[in-house]
This record gives structure tokens, sequence and C-alpha cells, in this order.
């Protein structure tokens, strides 16, 4: 069985748990290691991906309690240059092998470096896209995804209405921000194909009460999809089976 657990989706604090049968790879480490501690397993966990230095994706003083190997990007490794543990600088394009799960980060824009990442775990041969803070994904182009876990951080229409220029200018259309719900969407649009099982909607802005909208209009371009909006103010983590276990009966 591959499972997701979200122990934290939101500028507060980012933090993602891919699990197989034998193995965890946390995916962020952005959230403080108190809530964190009792959800992870120290034997199965392999090792922490992270997309970019800033705080609420990387907490130094957490990764250094987990104490696993750390992989990233150049810039995001020197920010933690006081830690002491395993760091392994990945390029774009160029393929890793991070225990059972073969990754491989890409470019994403944003104001530091920035990587998504597309990840297979060898033993169900499961697909999965991860991509968060970037205000666009126009240039990514993916197929045979089983699960996207990817960022839905506002909305264009939400934003116009409030008239909050300045912050939409930023969040929204510049290549520095965060994407909106309706990039997402077209993104998945462009992607989604028939091995498409799930869409896991993530770092949605807490400036939105109702973040359960998100994931109905995701729903709506995708009825046959499993489809997950995280709460921004989750306060318990939450756990999405990606694919059960294959069961074979020859009854």
């Amino acid at each position: 069985m591959l499972k997701l657990k979200v122990l934290g989706s939101s500028s507060l604090g980012n933090c993602y748990i891919l699990e197989n049968d034998t193995e965890e790879l946390m995916i962020e480490c952005g959230v403080r290691y108190f809530k964190i501690f009792n959800y992870i397993d120290d034997k199965k966990l392999i090792g922490v991906l992270i997309s970019h230095k800033h705080s609420d994706h990387l907490n130094v003083d957490t990764l250094k309690m987990v104490n696993k190997p750390v992989y990233s990007n150049e810039m995001t490794l020197g920010s933690i240059e006081h830690y002491v543990g395993t760091k392994k600088p990945l390029q774009a394009t160029k393929i890793a092998q991070i225990g059972g799960f073969v990754v491989i980060p890409f470019l994403v824009y944003h104001d530091v470096d920035n990587f998504g990442y597309l990840i297979k775990d060898k033993v169900s041969n499961h697909k999965i896209v991860f991509i968060t803070d970037s205000s666009t994904y126009t240039n990514i182009h993916f197929k045979d995804i089983d699960t996207f876990i990817v960022e839905a951080n506002n909305s264009e229409k939400w934003l116009e209405e409030k008239n909050e220029l300045e912050f939409k200018d930023y969040r929204t259309y510049s290549e520095f921000g965060h994407c909106s719900i309706e990039k997402t969407i077209e993104f998945l649009k462009e992607n989604v194909n028939y091995n498409t099982k799930n869409i896991v909607l993530i770092h949605i802005s807490s400036s939105y009460e109702d973040y359960e909208e998100f994931g109905r209009m995701v729903k709506k371009e995708f009825p046959k999809l499993n489809v997950y909006a995280v709460n921004p103010r989750l306060k318990e983590p939450i756990e999405i089976v990606l694919k059960e276990d294959s069961k074979i009966s020859f009854d």
C-alpha cells in the first residue's frame, strides 16, 4: 500500500510523508518537531526531500531532530550550512535514487531556487508529481502520472472581488508567487490522463475559510478521480491512500 500522510500544508508549515510498506520519504520539513514526531517511523524514514529554503518548507531545528539525509538543490542545502547530517545535492532532470523511490527534480519558478519532483515508488510503480510555490506551471508537462500533489494557494476571482491588488500581483501573477486554483486547473487539464487516480491540493491559503471549494472546483473537472483539498488549518494529520495493495483471487 502507498500512502500520503499530511502533517502540515500552509504558509505556517509544510510536511508530507510518502509511505509504502517498508519505507517513508519525507517531503518538506517546515513544521515544528513536536507536531510530527509521533507520526514518523525512524526505522522506516530514509530521507527528507526539500523543494526550497523558505522556513515553511525547511525548519532547520526540526531537520536536526529528524537527522536523516536531506536532498535538495544547492541553494537550499547551502542555507543549512551548520547542519551536521548528510546533505545530498540534486540536479534538475537528473535521476536520483532514495531507497526504493526514484526521484527526478525539475525547476519551478520562485524567488529562490525551487524544485518540483517526479517521484516513482518502485514497489507499486506509482508515479507522483509534487509541485508547490510557483505562480505558473505552464512550462511543465507530464504523462502517465498516477497522483498529482499540487499547490492551489489562492483564487484569482476571490482576489479580484476583494480588490487586493498588491497581494494579487505578487501571489497570483508574479513568477515568484503562488499558484491560483484557476491556473492549477489549467495545468491539470493539460496533464491528467487515463492513468491518473488522485489529485491532492496543497498549500491553500488560510485566508480562505471555504478551502473545500477548491476541491469542488477540481472535482467538477475530473469527476471520476479522487480529489482531496487539504485544510490549511490542519490540527491533526490526515492520511490519504494513494494505491491499495493488489488483491488477486483464483477462486
